[in-house]
């Protein structure tokens, strides 16, 4: 969960500067509603991987994507084939599998059913 600070003050032994966004664990605003308010997850407004990197993947298996623990409970998704990361910022463990599970059109659609002309 995230947290604004709405003032200066200290949180395990820390200086927070207003406005500061910080990560914990402990429901802060609810504990401080004087120093802190929720916020959303930097970053969170912008996609995790870009269009132009989606598109590239069209053609790409899900064999060729992977979803790689960055450590701390954080993934990125890689392409095995090129070895690179595709997204930018480090994403949850749902995040990068649904980005595995989306990049591959449904094979059921392409295919048609032996025994049909």
């Amino acid at each position: 969960m995230y947290f604004k600070t709405l003032r200066t003050c200290r949180h395990n032994s820390r200086k927070l500067a207003a406005g500061e966004t910080i990560e914990s664990h402990t429901d802060l605003a609810r504990a401080f509603p004087e120093r802190f308010a929720a916020a959303p997850a930097p970053g969170a407004d912008r996609p995790a991987v870009s269009t132009p990197q989606l598109q590239e993947l069209a053609g790409t298996a899900r064999a060729a994507l992977k979803a790689v623990p960055r450590g701390r409970g954080k993934y990125d998704v890689i392409n095995t084939v090129t070895g690179k990361a595709l997204n930018e910022a480090a994403l949850t463990k749902a995040e990068a599998e649904r980005i595995v599970m989306e990049s591959v059109p449904d094979e059921e659609d392409d295919a048609t059913s032996p025994g049909q002309d």
